[in-house]
């Protein structure tokens, strides 16, 4: 006889037995992860805001049917995984997006401070260069004058760009007018750039009164893709 103990099979509890035999995971719960492994791409575009919103109902629906059918159903992992980077994308990309356009205007205002500030400075050819396209303006070191000399297309341009009404304003006024900004009209993007619209309030005294007239500067912001320069443009300018 064998000295070799046979160790008792314990039996099997045949609850036990159909949990295994029936226990799959769920499929919404893997929809959910995939979603959330592309979410990344909201960053980019508000066009891919809706995966990361697809991403967090399907990681939320996923959940509540697992929790439902628990323990027979599985994927809580995954889910959760989904669930936490949409939820981080779908706040990340909007977030991109608000921080971007705030910056964009910020420099508008910069560029469109610089050219109300050469007109009240009585620097109508700077101010014109800045309504120029990139290509087109005067080197830094080159002088104005210079590039505005008679006969020229250059003068010809600052002719009727001076001979505008808001300009006439701005440079008879010159510092006697205060200028402020106003507020963001209308901000865009189309395939040539970035457009803006801002809004000033310039103030100034007649006969001892306080006489306000609103300004609104069309900008364009381009980006030069070989460079990755930004160029502004200052597209015109309206008021009374």
């Amino acid at each position: 006889m064998s000295n070799t103990e046979i160790e008792p099979r314990l039996p099997i509890d045949p609850q036990d037995d159909e949990l295994t035999r029936y226990q799959s995971v769920s499929g919404l719960a893997f929809v959910a992860l995939l979603l959330g492994l592309l979410s990344w791409t909201a960053m980019f575009t508000p066009w891919l805001w809706p995966v990361a919103f697809a991403g967090l109902v399907a990681g939320v629906a996923a959940l509540a049917r697992i929790r439902r059918r628990a323990p027979a159903l599985l994927g809580r992992k995954p889910a959760w995984i989904g669930l936490l980077l949409s939820v981080a994308f779908s706040f990340a990309g909007p977030a991109e997006v608000i921080a971007s356009r705030r910056l964009i205007r910020n420099e508008g205002r910069r560029i469109a401070a610089e050219f109300l500030r050469e007109l009240q400075q009585d620097q109508p050819a700077a101010a014109h260069q800045l309504t120029l396209p990139a290509g087109r303006r005067a080197p830094a070191s080159v002088d104005l004058g210079a590039s505005y000399y008679a006969g020229s297309d250059s003068r010809a341009g600052l002719e009727k760009f001076v001979a505008e009404p808001e300009i006439q304003a701005l440079l008879t006024l010159g510092g006697k007018a205060r200028i402020r900004y106003y507020d963001t009209e209308s901000q865009g993007h189309d395939d040539d750039g970035d457009t803006l619209r801002l809004v000033y309030a310039a103030t100034y005294d007649e006969a001892g009164q306080k006489t306000s007239f609103f300004l609104g500067l069309s900008l364009r912001r381009r980006v030069v893709a070989a460079t990755h320069r930004v160029d502004w443009q200052i597209e015109g300018i309206k008021g009374g």
